[in-house]
């Protein structure tokens, strides 16, 4: 067997303070007897210090080692406190960029009050790096250069298991300069690699060999953002791939994230017949998406890669879906990925073991795509448990096997087809959604238990039939209400139907225990109760309303009375949740109580905001300028209103709204709107909605861990408060 070369000569990978961004790559694989993994260790140096001072480094680590037998893959994403101080600068620079404004806000607010979000470890001690020869020292892991080799040595992520391997590259470094492989890019990026390396050492006292991987980075922030007015935020597609027969290939995609344009496509490709080349046309399909459960960022993770000059095609897999890393800052986390590549090169088949990055992916430059997002995972869940045409087998799911014989088309045409025209109309899912994010702040994984969450839409789709009905709806969603275009008889036995399906799904839950089952359905009992009790006093109002009767409720706290309407009629199904998801997460009382709090804050803010919108006419709500008005309806802003306006309009907007007679009359509609809008109550509403809601934001900030989550529910209460949501 002929001995294996290496290179003769290594550079000196020192760091390059100069340039405000740099990292030091490493990835490969790891074999010993019958055990297989996959790891990646990426230390980042970033300049932290303001403009015109003395340079500062911040430093940061992303480790991940993957056990391929068991699929279980250890991260860490560690920073110091001098990148947690520097990414407020890094989100202030990005202060004029496509990324969205409110969320990066948001975010900073976060680190500032609580530190990174969870799983992302704030390490207080600080790296030490010796220059020449390169050392990197930072708690359990160490780099160093040693001639022509490099050592790595670290400790696995919650395994403790003990690595130490040193790697020795196969040929000498390919060094490549930003105007080799972009002229359209302004600034420095300087590519330094050795695609191919010799991996030997240890795993505790166990001997271990593979191959390795290593790049150095260094320059300025164009491969993040343009520098240019516009600030594109700027993501990629990396793929390193070691191929079958000795190629080895670097390819990357770089583009614009909101847009999907490519900026610009290479491929270096080095060869036991020639140096290495660079190609330009390279193309980049993706083929299979992966969402994951914690960030809900979609990332491409099946791949097919084609380079046309080279005859080279071939498909990307990687070896599991989840290969996530956490990351600070706007862009949320990073797909950083062990995996296989297969295809033809020049007409022969090719195989080898291949990584993929994908970065850029996690931005978010309008929020409500996030919530979008979230939207069609609740809608998804809604489908797989209620069908839009029911076959025997879903009527068994509900109720079980015939004694004699069911009628599918009953259901499909007078369940499914009522339920599904009202759930297509597409409300904005604000309970789900609340619900998914309050289970996963609490510290779980929300993906075995967000179907029920999910479940609480329907539920929510009952009662707008039912309250349609006794309000004598016209228009629901700005479509005629269901009872009127199918029939009292089937809106109220689809309203009716729709809350109870819940109880299906808890039952059957595989996750929940006997006794968590039991407490979720007392809960469930106590929502439905609150929300019918809280519905018989807005009945009792409508029904009974007269300027006599009005006058007398003005003086028997009538504000606080519609607010504790809010608390049990529109609140009480996001109390659930919040109990609900406090359960499943088995929190203390205390901390219980908390998220209750905040999400009768966040619901009756909510409500209050909504009747803020039934005096906009802007073209954005789907409501009709002041039809709580003509509906004769007690709101909190009509009441406070009417307590507002000195004696004679306070009379007048009292006899409008008390008189069926003036409630249909076009002019004293308008003018009963007008007296509403002009008696200061709008902007007062607004800001005890906003104080409402964000102080029990703020007090559920303080009782929970920063992660991700808990920042999109704050988002989520701000844009409530922005009057971004219709129910």
């Amino acid at each position: 067997m002929k001995d294996q070369t290496f290179a003769e000569e290594v550079e000196l990978e020192v760091p390059h303070e100069a340039y405000p961004i740099e990292w030091w790559f490493f990835q490969g694989t790891i074999s010993s007897q019958d055990e297989q993994y996959e790891f990646m260790v990426s230390f980042f140096r970033i300049n932290v210090s303001p403009k015109n001072e003395p340079v500062k480094s911040g430093y940061s680590v992303l480790l991940t080692f993957l056990d391929v037998k068991t699929g279980e893959n250890y991260v860490l994403s560690q920073i110091d406190n001098s990148i947690l101080d520097g990414i407020f600068k890094r989100i202030e620079l990005l202060d004029d960029s496509e990324v969205d404004r409110e969320l990066a806000k948001v975010l900073s607010q976060e680190l500032k009050k609580h530190g990174p979000p969870r799983p992302i470890k704030l390490s207080e001690s600080f790296a030490e790096i010796t220059h020449t020869p390169l050392k990197i020292s930072w708690n359990d892991l160490l780099i160093q250069q040693m001639g022509n080799e490099f050592l790595l040595d670290f400790f696995i992520p919650k395994n403790e298991k003990h690595v130490s391997v040193i790697l020795k590259p196969k040929y000498s470094r390919i060094l490549l300069e930003s105007e080799e492989r972009n002229k359209s890019l302004k600034g420095e990026m300087t590519y330094a690699t050795y695609p191919s390396m010799k991996l030997t050492g240890i795993i505790n006292d166990q001997k271990v060999n593979g191959e390795a991987w290593f790049d150095h980075q260094w320059g300025d922030y164009c491969w993040f953002v343009t520098d240019d007015a516009s600030k594109k935020v700027l993501g990629w597609d990396w793929f390193g791939m070691n191929l079958s027969d000795g190629t080895d290939v670097i390819i990357l995609i770089h583009k614009h994230m909101r847009t999907n344009e490519i900026i610009f496509a290479s491929a270096v490709v080095h060869s036991k017949q020639s140096h290495s080349i660079i190609y330009n046309d390279v193309l980049v399909k993706h083929l299979k998406f992966w969402e994951s459960p914690r960030t809900h960022i979609k990332y491409p993770v099946v791949c097919q890669i084609h380079i046309p000059e080279l005859d080279f095609e071939a498909i990307y897999e990687p070896l599991i879906d989840d290969q996530e890393i956490m990351i600070i800052g706007n862009s949320r986390a990073i797909w950083e990925g062990a995996g296989k590549v297969k295809g033809k090169l020049n007409g022969k088949e090719i195989y080898g073991r291949a990584r993929a990055e994908f970065y850029g992916y996690g931005y978010i430059f309008d929020f409500q795509n996030y919530l979008q997002t979230l939207a069609d995972r609740v809608d998804k869940r809604i489908e797989e448990f209620f069908p839009k045409k029911f076959e025997n087998a879903d009527i068994e799911k509900f109720v079980g096997k015939p004694f004699w014989q069911h009628e599918p088309e009953a259901y499909s045409k007078l369940l499914a087809t009522p339920v599904w025209d009202l759930i297509s109309r597409r409300g904005k899912r604000w309970r789900p959604i609340f619900g998914i994010l309050m289970v996963e702040a609490l510290g779980v994984a929300s993906l075995n238990y967000e179907a029920s969450a999910c479940l609480a839409e329907l539920v929510h789709s009952g009662a707008l039939i039912i309250d349609d009905i006794e309000d004598n709806s016209l228009l629901r969603r700005g479509e005629q209400c269901l009872h009127l275009k199918y029939g009292l008889d089937v809106a109220i036995n689809a309203g009716n139907t729709l809350y109870f399906l819940p109880s299906v799904e808890l039952f059957n839950h595989k996750y929940l225990s006997d006794l968590k089952k039991l407490r979720i359905h007392e809960i469930m009992m106590k929502t439905y109760l609150q929300a019918h009790f809280g519905q018989t006093v807005d009945i009792y109002w409508s029904k009974y309303l007269s300027e006599e009767n009005l006058k007398l409720w003005m003086n028997d706290s009538l504000e606080e009375k519609i607010l504790q309407l809010y608390d049990y009629k529109t609140a009480a199904g996001a109390k659930g949740l919040a109990e609900v998801a406090a359960v499943i997460a088995e929190v203390d009382d205390k901390m219980k109580q908390i998220c209750i709090d905040y999400a009768r804050a966040f619901a009756v803010a909510f409500q209050i905001v909504d009747d803020i919108h039934n005096f906009s006419d802007s073209p954005r709500w789907t409501k009709v300028c002041g039809e709580d008005i003509s509906c004769g309806k007690l709101t909190y802003v009509i009441v406070r209103a009417i307590k507002n306006l000195e004696s004679k309009k306070s009379s007048r907007l009292i006899n409008i709204l008390c008189s069926p007679e003036q409630r249909k009359n076009a002019d004293a509609l308008q003018e009963g709107i007008e007296l509403v809008k002009n008696s200061g109550a709008i902007e007062e509403c607004k800001e005890k909605a906003k104080k409402m809601s964000l102080d029990e934001n703020s007090r559920f900030g303080e009782n929970i861990p920063s992660c991700e989550p808990k920042i999109m529910l704050s988002m989520l209460c701000l844009k409530m408060l922005d009057l971004a949501y219709d129910t």
